[in-house]
C-alpha cells in the first residue's frame, strides 16, 4: 500500500506514519509538504490513497482535489479544523471521499481508509458467491 500524505504539520504526518505502521504494516508513506507539489507527486507515484490536510497555507485544498481528480480516482480523505458544513460539502462535491475534523483520531482514520479501500476493491457482482464447484447467484436464484 502506498499512501501520500499532503500536509505541512510534521506532527500529524508522524502520527499517521506510526498509526499505519501498527495498523497496516508495510504501508509506504510518501509526504508532500504543499498542495502545490501534491498533485504532481500523486501523478508520478500512483498511490493507493491520499490524505490531504485542508489547512495548508500555500493554496486552497479544494484546488488540489480538483487537480488530482483531473487524472486520478485515488481515494482522498481530508483532514480539517473547519467545522462549517458548507465547506466540507464543497470538498466532498469536488471529489473527496471522506472528511475528518481535527483533532485527528488516528485509528478512526485507519478504519475509514480501510473501509474505502474495501469498497473500491469489492467485486462487481456481490450477489454471486463462488464456493468451488458450487455457485450461488441470489439474483438468478
Amino acid at each position: 500500500m502506498k499512501l501520500i500524505v499532503i500536509g505541512n504539520d510534521r506532527e500529524i504526518v508522524d502520527i499517521i506514519g506510526t498509526t499505519f505502521q501498527v495498523g497496516w504494516p508495510g504501508t509506504e508513506i510518501i509526504h508532500a509538504n504543499t498542495c502545490e507539489e501534491g498533485p504532481s507527486i500523486v501523478e508520478s507515484v500512483n498511490p493507493d490513497a491520499v490524505i490531504l490536510d485542508l489547512n495548508l497555507l500555500d493554496t486552497d485544498g479544494n484546488e488540489t482535489i480538483k487537480q488530482i481528480r483531473s487524472f486520478s480516482h485515488v481515494p482522498i480523505i481530508l483532514l480539517t479544523t473547519d467545522t462549517e458544513e458548507s465547506n466540507i460539502v464543497r470538498s466532498l462535491y469536488w471529489g473527496a471521499d471522506d472528511c475528518m475534523i481535527k483533532p485527528l483520531h488516528k485509528f478512526e482514520l485507519l478504519a475509514r481508509l480501510k473501509t474505502i479501500m474495501r469498497r473500491q476493491n469489492a467485486p462487481e457482482n456481490t450477489n454471486l458467491y463462488d464456493y468451488g464447484i458450487l455457485k450461488l447467484d441470489h439474483v438468478k436464484r
